[in-house]
């Protein structure tokens, strides 16, 4: 469990990173059609443009393997829980 004040300070990065991106990036809206979708990555706390209406992950590498992990134990889980039901 994350404590109050380690969140606090994901948060504070989360918004920091936010400005940031608008700030260099004030013109790139136009770029996607007037319309774009920013998000925080799940794995990283960075905010990226969403490609998909569902992204939770940036597109690094380290996002990518984490996002990987997480669905592969996710998988496992959900199987291991079906295959006890049906016992």
């Amino acid at each position: 469990c994350i404590s109050s004040a380690a969140s606090d300070v994901y948060k504070r990065q989360a918004y920091y990173a936010l400005g940031r991106f608008a700030a260099v990036n004030a013109g790139a809206i136009g770029d996607y059609g007037g319309k774009t979708n920013i998000a925080f990555c799940a794995a990283c706390g960075r905010a990226f443009i969403k490609h998909g209406n569902r992204q939770k992950y940036c597109g690094t590498v380290q996002c990518q393997s984490i996002r990987s992990s997480r669905k592969a134990s996710d998988y496992y889980y959900r199987k291991k829980r079906a295959d006890t039901r049906l016992d």
